[in-house]
């Protein structure tokens, strides 16, 4: 009988002997042959149910961390470095108080950018609007425009966003400012949009954001074109001078 238990051990725990050692044998002496054998055959049985009792709480394991690890992977985890697929930016055209604590941020400021050929033609922009980054045509905005030939104006009107062309998130801003756009995270980047003017002309319009936390490269301000003239030379902020800064807000609809 021993040897039969044996071999269905062998058959169903192939390292039986190390697994059931001590549970099977040995069996008390005082026992009689059938005693012996009904005991072995009672413990073998106990213990391949523990077995398939174990095999199955295993499975549930398995299972339950996997339902829990998918889960896991549902949840959204919004990290500055996801602002990149912010669903709603904007962008202004600012005017920068820094004789406050802190430096005061709001729209409506003014910026300049210079052509070449000649430099003596410059053009003077105000504006702000909004884009979608996943949806080039859901825009809104605009501002207004003024081109110079020296110092004498040659023109002036508005001016409408029509399309985003591209935008290209670069890092969130990390500087203390009494914001008052605060319409989400203030954002460094670039935007090129496509615009019209209101003396029937088409263009581009520029925006760059070089603030607080921006890597080196990025444009401060804006440049444009109107018809043929590319005024592709932004004007520098200079410290004391409201002009020529710009700024993006980016946030989510859930935000």
């Amino acid at each position: 009988m021993k040897t039969k238990a044996a071999a269905i051990l062998a058959f169903a725990f192939p390292s039986w002997p190390e697994v059931v050692h001590g549970l099977l044998w040995p069996v008390p002496s005082f026992m009689s042959e059938p005693q012996k054998a009904l005991s072995t055959e009672f413990r073998l049985v106990r213990n391949l149910e523990r077995s398939k009792n174990m095999k199955i709480a295993t499975k549930w394991i398995l299972v339950t961390a996997i339902v829990t690890l998918a889960g896991l992977l549902a949840i959204p985890v919004w990290l500055p470095v996801a602002r990149a697929t912010a669903d709603h930016v904007r962008w202004d055209i600012i005017h920068l108080d820094p004789t406050t604590t802190p430096p005061t941020l709001s729209a409506g400021g003014v910026a300049f950018a210079s052509a070449r050929n000649p430099s003596s033609l410059s053009i003077k922009l105000t504006g702000s609007g909004t884009f979608h980054p996943d949806d080039p045509e859901e825009v809104t905005g605009g501002g207004t425009w003024e081109t110079f030939s020296g110092n004498t104006s040659t023109g002036r009107g508005t001016y409408q966003v029509t399309k985003l062309v591209i935008w290209q998130f670069s890092t969130l801003q990390t500087a203390t400012f009494n914001d008052q756009i605060d319409d989400g995270a203030r954002a460094n980047g670039v935007a090129v949009l496509r615009i019209r003017y209101s003396d029937g002309s088409r263009g581009v319009l520029g925006v760059g954001c070089h603030g607080p936390n921006a890597p080196d490269g990025t444009l401060e301000g804006v440049i444009t074109s109107k018809g043929s003239v590319t005024y592709w030379d932004a004007q520098a902020p200079v410290v004391g001078v409201d002009a020529n800064r710009t700024i993006f807000h980016i946030s989510n609809s859930d935000d």
